[in-house]
């Protein structure tokens, strides 16, 4: 399951399609983050941890953020979402997430710069040119980075598209992710445009889909997921801190999630126990498959030795 904070601040975007409302934070904030965090590494549940906004990186407190997780967490995978809008004016610099944050999204919506700030409705993002710096830094700290793309109609067709990701595989991205707007999760039009490359892996559950194609040498991501995924999915599907300090199973921070004895409650009631993410589940199965075919090899490498000797066993009577 994906645990997600909501970095405390502003953000200097204006996006049409984000649904974030900035909330004031609280005073107890660093030292609830810290109690949080201490019962998610007791448990024995998988968590991974996302850092979002707002922009996390023009917030004050990112750095406290990124202290307490590096001294208290033990997510198996922190991944920080930004526009990266703190990275070009230096108020941070890749090498502050060394050695905490294993993955990194940065948003971009278009090739050329104007047409990226019109999605965005400012222009204090990077530049192209800034995100290639930007991006080889985070690769220098073995970091990799995934452009991620809100399609709201500012491709026209299928060659403008492919623009895009020939664009970014050469900014250095490791991968593009194309995220339709919250809804629902039927394939958008621009997925369609590719239905003549082949699927390379496909995951779906009741509140998520992803799908990934290899397009002009890069992996390609098309995800779609509703709203609020613990509502429509009736579990804790994720947990989310908020900057008022509060620890919910929702965005809108209406359901309030309280730890007792490993167990999660929400508004006092015990809730389903929490499963695993759809991406965790393939994780862990991946996972057990390794270790089988490990299994294997080491039994197969000690019969081919058991036989040898009974070989020369045979051989020398």
């Amino acid at each position: 399951m994906n645990f997600s904070i909501i970095v405390p601040g502003d953000c200097n975007a204006n996006c049409s399609f984000c649904f974030w409302e900035q909330e004031q934070q609280a005073p107890s904030y660093m030292s609830d983050l810290r109690q949080v965090l201490d019962t998610l590494s007791s448990l024995k549940d998988t968590y991974t941890c996302s850092l979002t906004g707002g922009e996390p990186t023009i917030s004050p407190i990112l750095h406290d953020i990124l202290t307490a997780l590096k001294e208290r967490s033990n997510f198996s995978k922190i991944v920080l979402t930004t526009n990266a809008a703190g990275l070009e004016d230096k108020r941070y610099f890749p090498g502050d997430f060394a050695g905490v944050v294993s993955h990194v999204n940065i948003s971009r919506h278009a090739v050329n710069d104007t047409p990226n700030e019109k999605v965005f409705g400012c222009s204090a993002v990077p530049t192209g040119a800034q995100l290639y710096e930007i991006i080889e830094g985070f690769n220098q700290k073995g970091i990799d980075v995934t452009i991620n793309c809100v399609l709201c109609n500012q491709f026209s067709d299928r060659q403008r598209l492919l623009n895009f990701i020939t664009a970014m595989r050469g900014l250095g991205a490791s991968a593009v992710s194309f995220r339709k707007q919250h809804g629902n999760l039927d394939e958008s039009e621009e997925e369609m445009w590719f239905k003549d490359y082949k699927v390379v892996s496909e995951s779906s559950c009741p509140v998520c889909r992803a799908k990934q194609q290899l397009i002009c040498g890069m992996p390609v991501y098309w995800k779609a997921s509703t709203l609020e995924p613990s509502n429509d999915l009736g579990e804790v599907y994720e947990l989310v801190f908020h900057p008022t300090g509060k620890l919910t199973a929702d965005w809108a921070g209406n359901k309030q999630v309280k730890f007792a004895n490993g167990k999660p409650y929400i508004d006092g009631t015990l809730h389903k126990v929490i499963k695993p993410s759809i991406e965790q589940r393939l994780d862990g199965i991946e996972k057990n498959i390794q270790a089988l075919i490990k299994n294997f090899e080491s039994s197969r490498r000690n019969q081919e030795r058991s036989h040898g000797r009974a070989s020369i066993t045979r051989g020398c009577g």
